[in-house]
């Protein structure tokens, strides 16, 4: 018998979904009226990987693919039926979605970089159509008249480049308190690796107490002091995190390390004090690679793009962001495991080759045409990489050897204790 037309094309996103959520995984969820967890979910992924401006152009489009994959369902009509639907099963939905994303990272059995299991934490703020729920409950941060917005922290598998954990919040939040509730998900072990923003003792603390070791940068507005008589302290090397809020407390012993960048030289911290165990020019190394954060909220935001969400409500806005980084964290996903097995570098991930290649097999779903039995998408996905051209800054030097730019970095020395030391 002959192949149905369009049959491949089908089955290729069915697959590339199904591998990672197979029909009865979601046999732990609630049945729902219309609309099941599994259909949901399908539904979010659709309404990101077509094209379109608004909430409804997309719902449109991606409900016509889902019913051409998906024959034998009832797919709903309503966009606020949809909407309702989600309401009633998040976050329960997408708090087991994240953790089964996280759990295929860690299956991909990845080489660590430069023997480390390294992660890294960044925060961006997204902006939200201006209604008056939105500004009442989201709050406008930042700039004086800026709409408002959603702020997501996003902690990075920097091994393979793929999101670890995020949280989503109001504009209002902060990406240190938005990190501190990700914590738990980070290996014993492992290494977080973060700029400036995010250093502080309470974090420190907690990353000791967790077996979680750090790269952090330090800036001119933490003091650190040093000369404090303590074992094994190195002139240039030893300093002391120990603010006066938390002088009931044990100092936190670490490693300074100075990195040349650009005009001004790069300040980072560490707890690993034994040079054997992280080489400065291993932390240099390693600090850079926190560099990949900034290109995926680049992805996220401009390639796709996402900078603004299109909800009216805050707790639809949320659960749009949410969605929406599920589904880009899939279809990075799938590339990199193809590349992986492939035994092809994972850390060269193209958002904007993947886009291209998503919408274009999705419309030969639609037309019922079909791919050549040797192009599969999952082999499209796997090629979806940045092409090798070294891009190369104003003030030379190519784009993977430099530290960011712009790092204005003035730590302070204190060679006597304030207040009282005992």
């Amino acid at each position: 018998m002959a192949e149905p037309r369009g049959e491949f094309s089908r089955d290729g996103v069915v697959q590339a979904i199904e591998r990672w959520f197979p029909p009865q995984w979601f046999s732990r969820f609630a049945a729902e009226p219309g609309w099941s967890a599994q259909k949901l979910l399908w539904m979010g992924m659709l309404m990101n990987w077509v094209a379109g401006h608004t909430l409804t152009e997309r719902f449109l489009a991606a409900r016509e693919v889902l019913q051409t994959l998906k024959p034998r369902w009832r797919v709903p009509s309503s966009l606020s039926g949809y909407g309702a639907a989600w309401m009633r099963v998040e976050p329960e939905l997408l708090d087991a979605v994240v953790k089964r994303l996280r759990g295929q990272v860690c299956g991909l059995d990845l080489p660590p970089v430069l023997g480390w299991q390294l992660f890294g934490v960044d925060g961006s703020r997204f902006e939200c159509p201006r209604t008056k729920l939105n500004e009442r409950v989201l709050g406008c941060a930042g700039k004086e008249h800026t709409t408002p917005q959603l702020y997501q922290t996003t902690l990075w598998h920097l091994d393979s480049e793929l999101p670890w954990d995020f949280r989503v919040g109001p504009g209002t939040d902060s990406e240190q308190r938005q990190l501190d509730d990700m914590l738990e998900t980070l290996p014993a072990g492992s290494l977080l690796t973060a700029d400036a923003n995010f250093i502080s003792f309470g974090l420190c603390s907690q990353l000791l107490c967790r077996n979680v070791h750090f790269l952090l940068r330090v800036g001119g507005h933490r003091t650190l002091l040093t000369e404090l008589g303590g074992d094994h302290e190195v002139v240039g090397q030893t300093v002391y995190l120990w603010p006066q809020n938390h002088r009931n407390q044990p100092p936190i012993t670490l490693r300074m390390i100075v990195v040349p960048g650009g005009q001004t030289p790069v300040y980072l911290l560490t707890d690993l004090r034994d040079p054997i165990q992280l080489s400065d020019a291993d932390a240099a190394e390693l600090y850079r690679r926190r560099w990949s954060g900034e290109v995926y909220y680049r992805t996220v935001k401009r390639t796709f793009p996402f900078a603004k969400l299109a909800s009216r409500s805050p707790h639809h806005a949320r659960i749009e962001q949410r969605t929406m980084l599920i589904s880009l964290w899939l279809l990075q996903l799938t590339s990199v495991a193809a590349r992986h097995e492939e035994d092809l570098p994972p850390r060269r991930w193209s958002g904007a080759t993947a886009r291209v290649r998503m919408r274009d097999w999705l419309r030969r779903v639609l037309v019922g045409r079909s791919k050549r039995r040797t192009t599969t998408l999952v082999h499209q996905l796997a090629n979806a990489v940045t092409d090798s051209y070294q891009r190369t800054p104003p003030n030379g030097g190519t784009m993977q050897h430099i530290l960011p730019s712009g790092v204005q970095v003035a730590t302070t020395f204190c060679n006597e204790l304030v207040g009282n030391c005992n």
